[in-house]
């Protein structure tokens, strides 16, 4: 019994001696593979150190590898490293115990090689924002214990591999941002543990396959920026019920938004914009209480806006831009007290005292309701809005004085009221109630009075348009506190007259001057040399009376230069500053003057080069 005894001991101390060296043995085969992977394809100072063969028994230790409680790698962990190279010398079959690889923004190029199927306990594979091209690989279907795919911003071409169907424990799949050029296969519709699909940002066309009703577990779905086609099918839209985001912008679909989407209770996001659907917008998709973000613009949507719209008490997006929506829009979304951004652009939206349901809606920072057919007043109490940093109502019907209660929005950054009826004179205070207003457009109304000092404030404005009004009085010269910031000012078609002042125009950053069609008189300001940046200056039917502003020829960005219908004398030309004058100018205007002799032939050179 004693010998039986110690026999048995003596074979499980073999046994143990065999299993305790086996591990040792697959690190080394382990760490001479990740060694030649290194030596052979990657480039990377991070890695110079510890992936070394004076180190081959210690690979657990090296940078970015995680091994398991046996000892074998089972992860590779190396994301944002800067490591260049490729994974074709990869030995994957000489790492069966991989479950995870994180490789995401790098360098890496070349292909997926296709002897990845080895790595058959993966469950995790991220190689994203790298430089990887072709195809994504048949053998991918391999990998059947696969739950995260991630692929996204490389260069990968042609088709998703129908042979995705053999992932069925796939959760998260991430292609965007490549180059992928096919139709969605059948087969990614058998994926039905799918939670999170991203497929935007490539070229993918056709229809949507019937099978993805399957993916009933959906929650994020993002198909944007493709080429697809077809109808939103009911019954795919029916079984999305965990979706919280649905992004299929960008694409081709057409038909009506189906009343389907009502049942996607869950919906936080909700974006179909920039197809071809038409019909109205459903009643129902009122039900959806949880959303966030509504965005249906530049499609062929007609009819009203459904008052149902008032039941998304979370809304603080909507955005129904560049449809064919009528009618006026309901009380019901000044209710919407989450609301930030209301953007209805570009519709057939009619009525008076419209703008007064958002008065109470004092979370508003973007208010956008150009080119539609809204009339009335602009209500005082818009002035309740105080966050505000947008408003945009160009191309309305509005009449009556802009009101001084606007300058109650000290946080406004962009003011445009262009192209209405609006009257009486611009209020003082819309010169420096807010040290953020960058924007001011008030052309195409029926404005008249003076442009008041209040103009030349601390506002930092880079852009102002008071063209095609009936403003008058002279330009104040202490334009020039403006030098720093304004890069575009256009007073034409007004009744302002006098000397234009030096003092106003001394800046560097000013790029388009706009005068024409005024009363102006006296000499161009020479202060404008030091607009070292001008591309665009129209002085044309004034009353100057100047030379050839030959000083002008060394601005290298000077496209447009317009001095008709004034009286400019002299010689053209005569005296260049520069070998090659004006040399960016496509544009010269200067009939209607007085000017002698001919024009020079260098100033039509690069005329004569942009024909040929």
């Amino acid at each position: 019994m004693m010998r039986i005894s110690i026999f048995t001991l003596l074979l499980q101390i073999l046994c143990l001696l065999a299993l305790n060296t086996a591990p040792l043995h697959a690190n080394k085969e382990e760490a001479e593979a990740l060694l030649q992977w290194k030596i052979n394809g990657l480039s990377s100072s991070l890695l110079d150190s510890s992936w070394s063969v004076n180190n081959l028994t210690n690979v657990c230790s090296w940078e970015g590898i995680i091994c398991n409680s046996d000892g074998y790698v089972s992860e590779l962990n190396l994301p944002h490293e800067n490591i260049r190279g490729t994974l074709e010398p990869l030995r994957f079959s000489l790492l069966p115990n991989l479950t995870r690889i994180n490789l995401k923004n790098n360098s890496l190029s070349g292909v997926i090689p296709s002897a990845i199927s080895s790595l058959l306990k993966l469950t995790f594979l991220d190689l994203s924002n790298n430089n990887l091209r072709g195809g994504i690989p048949e053998e991918i279907g391999s990998i059947t214990r696969l739950q995260v795919l991630k692929l996204l911003n490389n260069s990968f071409q042609g088709k998703i591999p129908p042979s995705i169907e053999s992932l069925k424990h796939l959760q998260f799949l991430s292609l965007e941002m490549n180059q992928l050029n096919s139709m969605i296969p059948f087969e990614l519709g058998l994926c039905t543990n799918l939670e999170f699909l991203y497929l935007d940002h490539n070229f993918l066309t056709g229809e949507l396959p019937p099978s993805m009703s399957n993916l009933s577990k959906l929650v994020d779905l993002d198909l944007s920026s493709n080429s697809l086609s077809g109808k939103l099918v009911p019954h795919l839209i029916a079984n999305w019920t965990q979706l919280t985001s649905l992004f299929i912008d960008s694409n081709n679909f057409t038909g009506r938004i189906p009343s389907e989407i009502g049942l996607l209770t869950q919906l936080e996001y909700l974006a179909l914009s920039s197809n071809q659907l038409s019909g109205c917008i459903p009643s129902n998709i009122g039900n959806l209480k949880k959303l966030s973000q509504l965005d249906l613009h530049k499609n062929h949507l007609y009819g009203p806006i459904p008052p149902t719209i008032g039941n998304l008490t979370e809304l603080g997006l909507l955005e129904l831009s560049k449809n064919y929506l009528r009618g006026s829009i309901p009380p019901e979304v000044g209710y919407l007290t989450s609301l930030s951004a209301v953007l209805i652009m570009s519709n057939l939206l009619h009525g008076p005292e419209t703008l007064s349901i958002f008065c109470n809606v004092t979370s508003l920072s973007g208010l956008i309701i150009a080119d539609n057919k809204l009339s009335g007043n602009i209500p005082k109490c818009m002035g309740n809005n105080t966050n505000l940093i947008v408003l945009v109502l160009h191309g309305n019907q509005f009449h009556g004085d802009i009101p001084k209660s606007l300058c109650n929005t000290c946080h406004l950054q962009f003011l445009v009221l262009s192209n209405n009826y609006l009257s009486g004179v611009i209020p003082t205070c819309l010169g420096n109630f807010s040290n953020q207003l960058s924007i001011l457009r008030l052309d195409n109304n029926n404005l008249h009075g003076a442009m008041h000092r209040e103009f030349c404030s601390s506002t930092p404005f880079k852009l102002v348009d008071l063209s095609h009004n009936s403003l008058s009085g002279v330009i104040p010269s202490c334009l020039g506190n403006l030098s720093t910031t304004l890069s575009l000012l256009d007073l034409s078609m007004n009744r302002f007259y006098g000397n234009i002042p030096e003092e106003a125009f001394k800046g560097d950053v000013l790029q388009v001057l706009i005068l024409g069609y005024n009363e102006f008189e006296g000499l161009l300001p020479r202060t404008l040399i030091n607009c070292t940046v001008l591309k665009v200056l129209d002085v044309g039917n004034n009353g100057l009376n100047d030379s050839f502003p030959h000083w002008l020829d060394v601005h290298p960005q000077l496209v447009v230069l317009i001095l008709s219908s004034n009286h400019f004398h002299g010689v053209i030309g005569s005296n260049p500053t520069t070998k090659v004058p004006f040399p960016m100018l496509r544009v010269l205007d200067l009939s209607n003057n007085h000017f002698t002799g001919h024009l020079p032939e260098y100033y039509l050179l690069h005329f004569y080069w942009d024909y040929k």
